[in-house]
């Protein structure tokens, strides 16, 4: 597959009681009204969590970097509004992922959309993409950064049984 994931580092998710903060958000903002009745993750947030006040500081990095890097993309754009949305997401310890749950951000025909991720806590369980030919790439997690890929791409957390707690921050981009 060899497609492109853009690597930033970001400092504003050093912060200590950021995981915290995640957390709570999450326990206080389910990821849609059919909660727990719908396909959702088991433990996800609703879409707006980078626009909770405890997060400001994040969104601002997030927002410079999207500025920054990918220029162009705002410049094609049509009307130079960026959307953002941003939801929490928890995996407790010891559970187990037993299948890929095969997804993508892609919203409509927008052709400048971008899917990032954020990882919280160390994990030894990255996101596994995939496309239509079966190929499949792995991003291996890091903390300290945010991974920004194309939307299109299928993805998943990756199988296999956790030995910690895996909290990411995730969403999508799109220039419309």
């Amino acid at each position: 597959m060899n497609f492109t994931i853009k690597k930033f580092p970001i400092n504003s998710i050093k912060d200590e009681t950021l995981i915290e903060k995640v957390k709570d958000y999450i326990s206080h903002n389910s990821c849609c009204v059919d909660y727990p009745n719908c396909d959702h993750p088991p433990i996800q947030s609703n879409v707006s969590l980078l626009f909770d006040e405890r997060f400001k500081e994040v969104l601002e990095e997030i927002v410079h970097i999207i500025i920054q890097f990918y220029e162009e993309e705002i410049e094609n754009s049509k009307t130079k509004h960026l959307k953002i949305r941003s939801w929490g997401f928890l995996q407790k310890k010891d559970e187990e992922i037993l299948k890929h749950n095969w997804h993508n951000h892609l919203e409509g025909d927008d052709k400048h959309q971008y899917s990032f991720i954020m990882y919280l806590t160390p994990t030894n369980h990255g996101t596994l993409f995939i496309n239509s030919f079966d190929v499949k790439q792995l991003l291996i997690p890091e903390t300290g950064f945010i991974f920004f890929w194309d939307s299109k791409y299928a993805h998943a957390p990756d199988i296999g049984k956790l030995d910690k707690e895996r909290i990411v921050i995730a969403g999508n981009v799109a220039f419309t």
